[in-house]
């Protein structure tokens, strides 16, 4: 489908397409992680309790900084909850009041269940293209049924 185009050196390159579509997959289960956050949590700010928040002052964030997170855990949604523009991009997710309120509202055992797998997939290498693209084709089913009921 794609035509493979000539580098400088004579070479061909590979087209890209695979990893566009996993990027694809990615803004699509993000999307529903959104859709889902909105759904199940009022929309209240997590950490600072502002309240009423729509549109772009409506985010949703992570309890852990997503950077940090190993892949399996970008888009769990135990770990996300609606925050304000403010915590979550100015004030970094706040993540020590995110945690605090986490523990106080699910208790200390959910909470110490999301930092032992945290901990046990940190160290994992990165998966394969092929293994990312079908583990987010489950998770966007897995979403998509739980948006629906």
């Amino acid at each position: 489908m794609f035509r493979k185009r000539k580098t400088r050196k004579g070479k061909t390159r590979r087209p890209r397409r695979v990893r566009s579509e996993v990027v694809r997959l990615q803004n699509k289960v993000w999307e529903l992680c959104k859709l889902i956050i909105r759904k199940k949590y009022l929309h209240t700010c997590y950490t600072c309790s502002a309240e009423n928040l729509e549109g772009v002052h409506l985010q949703t964030g992570h309890m852990i900084n997503k950077k940090a997170l190993p892949y399996y855990l970008k888009w769990d949604i135990k770990l996300l909850r609606p925050q304000c523009p403010a915590c979550n991009k100015t004030r970094e997710g706040m993540g020590a009041l995110f945690y605090r309120n986490m523990s106080i509202l699910n208790g200390q055992q959910y909470v110490d269940d999301i930092i032992t797998d945290y901990y046990i997939l940190k160290d994992e290498k990165p998966p394969s293209l092929n293994i990312k693209i079908n583990y987010l084709k489950d998770l966007i089913e897995k979403y998509k049924a739980i948006l629906n009921e």
